[in-house]
């Protein structure tokens, strides 16, 4: 039958717990958006860390032609998902947020 694969967070959590500034943002956020629990805001928020990373990586490997290939299929897909306009360049990635994703 195989081993189980092993499931891994897809988010990671705040460094302290109790911080009021950012417990009344993510409630803001929950209500925005109808949210079920806070687990989702922390996804959000770890997806648009991702994308500003590998926007990050790209722009910083822009001599390599194979980087070039990577950076186009990136945006195709953040503009797949919608998370990014269909005229935008690599550039405004970085100025991705929570709202955005």
């Amino acid at each position: 039958m195989g081993d189980p694969r092993q499931h891994r967070k897809k988010y990671t959590t705040p460094s302290h717990p109790w911080q009021r500034d950012r417990i009344a943002e993510e409630k803001v956020l929950l209500d925005t958006y109808g949210l079920r629990n806070k687990k989702e805001v922390w996804k959000s928020a770890s997806r648009a860390k991702q994308c500003t990373i590998q926007a990050k990586r790209l722009i910083r490997e822009r001599a390599i032609p194979q980087s070039q290939k990577e950076e186009k299929d990136f945006l195709a897909r953040l503009k797949r998902l919608g998370y990014i306009s269909p005229d935008a360049t690599i550039e405004e990635v970085l100025s991705l947020n929570i709202h955005d994703v």
